[in-house]
């Protein structure tokens, strides 16, 4: 076959194999995010890799039967489909059970590709065929450094969830353009010297035949290459970024990218940028106009009581609790909140400083308590007992840093996070934090004890007694 066609069906099945191997191996550098998600233990994650490879290596023959049978490219079609419907049910399944099934699933379709090659060889004559092969195998390295690169660069803005949506939207799609647009092509046909072959009517599987296979030397051989060919990039692909994450330290998240920005690098503060503008893009300018209700041209929220892991009040569809105000952006966001009347007023109450006022009580530090009792303004009293200033002599920038870090450090906030709030070096943030204990030692003791409890116990405990374990 030598017409224009053969090309467009060249493209397609190139991209197929792209993006089902990005698929199948952008795994790796959600592996993190997911244990974390399902609370799973490598053992049970590694239960997921091995159930779609065994899955796979089942569907070999069956594809192989189907292949020979029946019409290749409406087969393939159907594996494409596979891929994105099975990748999104590992998208929505809530808890591990399911996620392990529907990820173990999708090696449904991993095994798909002896038919794509069989099509392709009856579009291709032997004269090009090996560059045609050859060109479809640049798929699946590229594949694979675009679904690293892909689930890298988006796992923390749209989270693994995200990536699997769109990543099996693409499977989906592809199902549609390979079952409309691709035409089945009659078998043999790139090969005129075999055109007058009496086509094998009925097809029997030996089992005899295939146990001789395994005492040829060559072919044993090839078994041996393929296991540790496979077995070693299968191992590297689904635990290397969680090595990386959880043995070496290195990560893509927030605090890790700040701690790179505040040393010079300029890519970390560039991606933190692009996140945070992504971020209020889905969160607040795509989603607020969709959650204005038709009736009454309001946004109603809904207030969840026992929902947030900590026992907060959580806001959500949408949630109003985290309209952004520090940027510019953020407070662009804010000025479409107004009241429905002109002659209303939407009213702000809030505690005041409830937070360290429990922390006040929980610690027992007597400086804390006492700027308490003589209804100090805290974080006034702070910044002149850290820099070590009267309190007159505080300026209100002494103050916004003694926010930053009355909130940032019971919070945990880690000397990256200070130094980036702030906009100083990790040095200063760190000697902050270090004069902020020294003040308030009760603080730090209390910080200390919690963490050495909740390690002995297995649970964090309120006043209330309510546990987080």
């Amino acid at each position: 076959m030598k017409s224009r066609y053969r090309w467009f069906v060249l493209g397609v099945f190139f991209a197929f194999m792209l993006l089902h191997q990005a698929d199948k191996l952008m795994i790796g550098p959600l592996t993190t995010p997911i244990m974390e998600t399902f609370g799973i233990t490598k053992t049970q994650m590694g239960t997921v890799f091995t159930g779609a490879l065994l899955v796979g290596a089942i569907f070999y023959p069956l594809w192989g039967y189907f292949y020979d049978r029946y019409a290749r490219s409406k087969l393939l079609a159907l594996a494409s489909l596979l891929w994105g419907t099975t990748t999104w049910l590992s998208a929505l399944a809530p808890s591990y059970p399911l996620f392990m099934a529907s990820r173990a699933s999708t090696g449904v379709d991993d095994s798909s590709y002896p038919g794509l090659y069989s099509l392709a060889s009856d579009y291709f004559e032997p004269r090009v065929r090996g560059r045609v092969y050859a060109f479809l195998q640049i798929s699946m390295p590229l594949g694979y450094i675009m679904g690293m690169v892909l689930a890298a660069a988006l796992r923390d803005v749209v989270g693994w969830r995200g990536v699997f949506y769109i990543t099996g939207t693409m499977g989906i799609l592809l199902a549609g353009l390979i079952f409309f647009g691709v035409r089945e092509a009659p078998r043999g046909q790139s090969e005129p010297e075999l055109a007058d072959l009496e086509g094998i009517s009925t097809y029997r599987f030996d089992w005899q035949i295939a146990r001789q296979l395994f005492t040829k030397p060559s072919l044993r051989l090839l078994f041996i290459q393929g296991f540790f060919g496979v077995f070693p990039w299968q191992t590297i692909t689904y635990w290397f970024f969680n090595y990386l994450e959880t043995e070496r330290g290195y990560s893509t998240n927030e605090a890790e990218l700040e701690r790179l920005s505040l040393e010079g690098y300029e890519l970390p503060s560039l991606i933190l940028e692009y996140r945070g503008i992504a971020k209020l893009k889905s969160t607040y300018v795509d989603a607020l106009p969709q959650s204005i209700n038709p009736e009454t041209g309001r946004v109603h929220t809904s207030f969840n009581q026992a929902v947030a892991a900590t026992g907060r009040l959580s806001s959500s569809n949408p949630n109003l609790q985290n309209i952004p105000i520090r940027t510019e952006i953020g407070r662009e966001i804010r000025r479409a909140f107004i009241p429905s009347e002109a002659d209303y007023v939407i009213l702000s109450a809030d505690y005041s400083q409830i937070e360290l006022r429990i922390m006040a009580h929980l610690s027992q530090d007597p400086a804390m308590v006492d700027s308490f009792k003589k209804n100090l303004d805290i974080h006034t009293a702070t910044a002149a007992l850290i820099f070590g200033i009267e309190t007159e002599a505080v300026t209100a920038d002494h103050r916004r840093k003694a926010k930053e870090i009355n909130f940032g450090i019971i919070y945990g906030m880690s000397r990256y996070g200070l130094a980036s709030r702030l906009h100083i070096t990790v040095d200063e943030a760190e000697e902050f934090i270090r004069d902020y204990f020294a003040t308030y030692p009760g603080v730090a003791d209390y910080m200390k004890q919690s963490v050495e409890q909740a390690a002995k116990t297995g649970y964090a405990e309120t006043m209330l007694h309510r546990r987080r374990y």
